[in-house]
């Protein structure tokens, strides 16, 4: 029984280690942190408007899009099913987006 839970606390801590540090592996351009983050369903670049984890959202006409391969990008990179972290104009209006990795988590100390 000891040495079970011994190797069980070894792999739970090799997997703890292995993970993947977030912060670290975002462009320097990227936030600490987003006002919202989620996955998109739906863009609407006629209406200017987003569908974000099932909320319709509105994007300002001079929203800012970044990429994880360049500081600014264009709103029509944006594609259902992106991860995107969001800054909120006056918690209505989202002013910038960043596309986010797939393999993004959102965690809370």
């Amino acid at each position: 029984m000891k040495k079970s839970y011994q190797i069980l606390v070894a792999l739970w801590a090799l997997l703890l280690f292995a993970m993947p540090s977030w912060a670290d592996n975002m462009p320097d351009y990227y936030p600490d942190s987003f006002d919202r983050w989620g996955i998109i369903d739906m863009v609407d670049v006629s209406t200017m408007h987003i569908v974000i984890n099932d909320a319709r959202m509105q994007l300002s006409p001079q929203i800012k899009v970044h990429s994880l391969n360049t500081r600014f990008s264009t709103i029509n990179t944006l594609r259902r099913g992106m991860k995107v972290g969001m800054g909120l104009a006056d918690r209505k209006i989202i002013d910038e987006i960043w596309i986010l990795p797939r393999n993004y988590g959102h965690y809370t100390e």
